[in-house]
């Protein structure tokens, strides 16, 4: 293994690293929207809408599902560039080959 193979490999580590960090803090606005809504529901079943608490919350929902749903379309075709032997490089935006 070259040196260039090794800080390429680094490299795609740390941009699958970056990928996912960057993903859990996407994800945990929703879902904190979620759980507060649905705590604000229980909490006050009095005085609280249970419709209204409901449709945040369905709200909140959906954001989580868009979320999870644009981060696979990032991995699908981050997996489908480097199969044909293109990375992306995240700083740049830009792409180019991954061989030698």
């Amino acid at each position: 293994m070259t040196a260039n193979d090794r800080a390429e490999r680094r490299l795609m580590t740390l941009n699958g690293s970056t990928i996912a960090i960057q993903a859990a803090h996407e994800m945990r606005t929703p879902l904190a929207a979620l759980r507060l809504e649905l705590e604000e529901a229980l909490t006050h079943r009095d005085a609280a809408d249970p419709f209204m608490a409901l449709k945040e919350a369905l709200h909140s929902a959906e954001r989580l599902e868009n979320t999870m749903v644009a981060l696979l379309r990032l991995l699908q075709r981050d997996a489908s560039s480097q199969a044909c032997g293109e990375h992306r490089w995240p700083e740049h935006g830009e792409s180019g080959p991954t061989g030698p």
